[in-house]
């Protein structure tokens, strides 16, 4: 279709004709490589090419002509003229595309609602017309779409092969492709998408690696996030290499993966980063401490003067009654954050924590008391008793009436 038979078939339309350029000023679109890859379920095919004029069919409706360039899915070729159809819901938004742009689209078929058929009847739906997926997300700018085998693979897999391992392998590889945006798209499906076993087959884990090596820092932060999340053990020997030689960033979230395992070689760092000037690595030593019970740099934690390493502290000290006696300091402490992070903590110990709450709401000072209430409110029917015996008998009203509230009495009115 020529693009004056375009713009004329907009008037017959009934439509907002006319044949537009982008604003220079307006905001577009931001591309979604994530949509990119979740349009695999219903895109009849992914073409690069480069867009030509463009046309606003109605208030929030557009479409443009397109020329493939290269075709990594469906029945297309190299070389057709296609049209491409999306919305901008957003009305203070230039279109997404602009003319002589080239880009990657996941295409759809034009979807059969009442304002779609009635922008493009049956009569022009001639095959040539396509949705951009994903209500017109599902697309990349300027891609260097000669080096996106990875995606070829990923959406050549049938449905039932995408959801198995050869879906998670063609991941990690998508992993460590060159294009940043679809290798951290694809690190992140990967992670929501499979667990256990299916990660850790080795050809996922050997794509993995590869990412953990990628050119892009954030790439490389992504694929680290994704082994400490899911403990990939499989991943230690380019993980310690990231820990020992990366940027200071990357480097402590490469340690961070290897605690969520304990893994020994943390041992020989504690005490250099117990006593670091710098904060992050205070913090990281408090958070290996907690983890492998390592009882003098807890202590030193403790009395940290920063409450971003006592609040690391309270955070990974285990909800077990050897650790009460730490955690009842931490009930204590100056910060509200680290005081409520405490006696959640406490009140994960469970029933044998009770007589320890009960004695630091007796005994300590008026913050440290009510801190142990709220513990104790935690704990819910087992610290009933002890809750109204706080409410009738402590010498400080503030406590008397936090502990009232915890058996759910109304404060009364003064």
């Amino acid at each position: 279709m020529g693009y004056a038979h375009l713009c004329s078939s907009f008037a017959l339309l009934g439509a907002l004709a006319g044949c537009t350029a982008n604003p220079p000023d307006l905001p577009r679109a931001q591309e979604d490589p994530k949509a990119v890859l979740a349009a695999v379920s219903v895109a009849q095919a992914y073409v690069c090419g480069q867009v030509g004029r463009i046309a606003r069919i109605d208030r929030t409706g557009y479409r443009a002509e397109f020329l493939v360039q290269q075709v990594l899915s469906g029945m297309l070729g190299s070389g057709e003229r296609l049209e491409i159809a999306w919305e901008e819901l957003a009305t203070q938004r230039a279109p997404r595309f602009a003319k002589g742009e080239t880009v990657l689209v996941a295409l759809s078929a034009l979807p059969a609602t009442a304002l779609w058929l009635h922008r493009f009847p049956p009569q022009l739906r001639d095959g040539k017309t396509f949705a951009v997926a994903a209500q017109g997300d599902a697309f990349l700018r300027e891609p260097r779409c000669e080096r996106f085998g990875a995606l070829k693979s990923y959406v050549a897999l049938e449905p039932n092969e995408r959801t198995g391992r050869k879906g998670a392998q063609a991941l990690a590889e998508l992993g460590a492709s060159s294009d940043e945006r679809l290798a951290m798209a694809a690190l992140e499906m990967l992670g929501t998408t499979f667990e256990g076993s299916a990660l850790r087959h080795e050809a996922v884990t050997q794509g993995i690696a590869r990412a953990l090596g990628h050119g892009s820092a954030a790439t490389r932060k992504a694929a680290l996030d994704l082994a400490r999340r899911h403990q990939l053990k499989e991943l230690r020997a380019p993980i310690l290499q990231i820990a020992q030689s990366d940027s200071t960033d990357l480097s402590r979230l490469a340690w961070e993966a290897l605690l969520s395992w304990k893994d020994p070689e943390l041992d020989e760092r504690l005490a250099a980063w117990s006593s670091s000037s710098a904060l992050e690595w205070r913090v990281l030593a408090a958070k290996v401490a907690a983890a492998t019970d390592k009882q003098q740099v807890i202590e030193q934690a403790i009395k940290d003067p920063s409450p971003l390493v006592r609040q690391a502290l309270a955070e990974h000290l285990p909800p077990e009654s050897k650790f009460l006696p730490w955690l009842l300091v931490l009930l204590g402490d100056p910060e509200q954050g680290v005081q409520r992070t405490a006696a959640i903590k406490i009140a994960q110990v469970g029933p044998a924590a009770l007589s320890a709450l009960e004695e630091a709401a007796l005994r300590g000072n008026a913050r440290k008391a009510a801190a142990a209430v709220l513990a104790l409110a935690e704990l819910g029917e087992t610290s009933q008793a002890i809750l109204e015996r706080l409410a009738a008998e402590h010498p400080e009203e503030s406590v008397r009436q936090l502990a009232a509230l915890a058996l759910g009495r109304p404060q009364a009115e003064h």
